[in-house]
């Protein structure tokens, strides 16, 4: 979460394109033409989408906005001084469908030895993550993923971390080797 006083003086503009927000929420708005002025304003030229509640009287009005093609808004609740915005990220949904698949090709040829590999993008515990966010959602779908089938993740030489930032400030163990357990007896 940024500070406000981090913020102090930085346009919208600049932090959208600069920091490349992906969902920004906006309070004490004061016109009632947010949704037309937002695009040409704030997100530029690129889509997006939004809700609104209007300012009424002394209200000030609350405005939401984001990428729909990094998440998917399934629903809005507007309430007395509240905005509620249910969705998923897509990247989420893309990662669930993958698991599944990957599951139903498994699990439909379970006589056979599987060796699945590769950079997965999501760590399967805290420890393995240094310098960005743990998405505890991720790590789960992951973790029921390779528990459902029994994959045993087979341990490998070389560093704690599989990926490190150019700059060196976040590690993350991505790259997984995991066996069924049929491969060991083979």
């Amino acid at each position: 979460m940024l500070a406000s006083s981090l913020l102090e003086g930085v346009s919208l503009e600049t932090l959208v394109f600069k920091v490349v927000l992906l969902f920004v929420g906006l309070q004490e708005i004061k016109s009632m033409e947010v949704k037309d002025s937002l695009d040409r304003q704030i997100w530029g030229s690129s889509t997006f989408q939004c809700e609104v509640i209007d300012p009424m009287g002394l209200s000030v009005g609350i405005a939401s906005l984001w990428d729909p093609s990094l998440f998917n808004a399934t629903d809005s609740i507007k309430g007395e001084a509240f905005l509620a915005i249910r969705g998923m990220w897509l990247r989420t949904i893309e990662k669930r469908t993958l698991w599944n698949n990957l599951f139903n090709l498994i699990n439909s040829n379970l006589d056979y030895c599987w060796f699945v590999f590769g950079d997965f993008n999501v760590v399967r515990l805290p420890k393995e993550r240094l310098g960005s966010i743990f998405c505890q959602n991720s790590v789960c779908h992951f973790n029921k993923f390779t528990y459902s089938l029994g994959l045993l993740e087979t341990k490998v030489g070389g560093r704690r971390f599989t990926y490190m930032s150019s700059v060196g400030d976040k590690h993350d163990k991505l790259d997984r080797y995991l066996v069924s357990p049929n491969f060991i007896d083979a």
